[in-house]
């Protein structure tokens, strides 16, 4: 009893000293649950409100781990998904952005070594090569931005369609019920918690 007490007592106090330690370190460092992002409130200058009694509150979610809002339902996506992960290789995904970005590396603690993401082609070379350092396998569909997922050609369509071969997983990040649930079981209680209760909707 006294080794286990001892051993939680050292898990709590290096949480609290923002440690992550061990074979899991990164994988909990990783998680959302684990990071609360800061809240600042703008002030008076910066809120042109200010005098109608309105504060503003920034919930600085770029404070993240991976620098970005995405992070928070890829890990989601991800931990809570039914799928069996331990035999996926690949995850295949419509996304030019943080989305993949954050799939790529936070798949890679999940056991899973490939990711492939469709992407625009009016996604920057700059973008293109980000994704290229974190591991992401870009392949550049003609479509905008924002495809139409309906639409056979898109790169939704394709990722979805990718999927169905053997040991490949999409998340499907448009679909996913874990992607808004995310915050709601993360972002909000955060928030709550942050001020108290003291929110007006």
């Amino acid at each position: 009893m006294i080794a286990i007490n001892y051993y939680l007592h050292s898990v709590f106090e290096m949480r609290e000293k923002n440690i992550f330690t061990w074979e899991n370190g990164l994988h909990d460092f990783l998680n959302p649950k684990n990071i609360i992002t800061p809240i600042v409130e703008l002030p008076p200058k910066m809120n042109p409100y200010y005098q109608d009694g309105v504060r503003i509150f920034a919930k600085l979610l770029n404070t993240l781990p991976l620098n970005n809002v995405k992070s928070i339902p890829a890990f989601t996506m991800l931990n809570d998904t039914k799928t069996d992960l331990s035999k996926i290789h690949t995850i295949t995904e419509n996304s030019s952005g943080n989305t993949v970005l954050s799939l790529a590396v936070i798949g890679k603690l999940f056991g899973i070594e490939t990711t492939k993401a469709f992407v625009s082609n009016e996604v920057t070379i700059g973008k293109l090569k980000l994704l290229r350092l974190f591991w992401v396998v870009p392949m550049v569909n003609r479509e905008p931005i924002c495809p139409d997922p309906n639409d056979k050609t898109s790169g939704i369509y394709k990722a979805i369609k990718l999927w169905k071969k053997n040991w490949r997983y999409n998340p499907w990040q448009y679909h996913n019920e874990n992607n808004p649930k995310a915050h709601y079981e993360i972002t909000w209680p955060q928030i709550y918690d942050q001020l108290d209760g003291n929110i007006q909707l």
